[in-house]
């Protein structure tokens, strides 16, 4: 697969699942976007300001692969935890919306300004060779059974 390739897959699949948050919870009902979830019933509120967190930091690895420099690491979030709960749960869904859609532009900014090569050349960023425990499921996991969207 080319760098360009990659990039135009990347970007459809970011957009899609983007559009599809946005159009989620702009389609609830207020009594759904009232309800308070738990940590292991996450509300959707929770879940895509926990997905805007994650692609935050896909920015902050796209900086660093521009200026050859290497990303701090992510730590694994504990999902069932009321600590992270509460954090994703607190702002609003005017406000997740906003940073959802502003955190996804600088993405898809920041992916098209890389070369084809920062993306398909794994000398050129070797870190990125290293397994993250974050990539490795933290969506799978958040969506699964325990998730509900009522």
């Amino acid at each position: 697969m080319t760098g360009s390739d990659l990039r135009e897959s990347v970007t459809a699949m970011v957009r899609l699942v983007a559009g599809a948050e946005e159009a989620a919870l702009l389609g609830q009902p207020a009594s759904a976007r009232a309800r308070l979830g738990s940590p292991q019933a996450w509300t959707l509120r929770a879940t895509i300001a926990h997905n805007t967190e994650f692609n935050a930091q896909q920015v902050i690895r796209l900086k660093a692969a521009a200026v050859r420099d290497t990303p701090p690491s992510f730590s694994e979030i504990e999902h069932t935890s009321a600590e992270a709960y509460q954090r994703f749960s607190e702002p609003s869904s005017e406000e997740v919306l906003t940073t959802s859609r502003s955190t996804t532009a600088e993405l898809l900014d920041r992916l098209w300004g890389l070369p084809d090569a920062d993306l398909t050349d794994p000398e050129r960023n070797p870190w990125l060779n290293r397994p993250s425990p974050v990539a490795a499921g933290s969506r799978a996991r958040l969506l699964a059974p325990g998730w509900s969207s009522r």
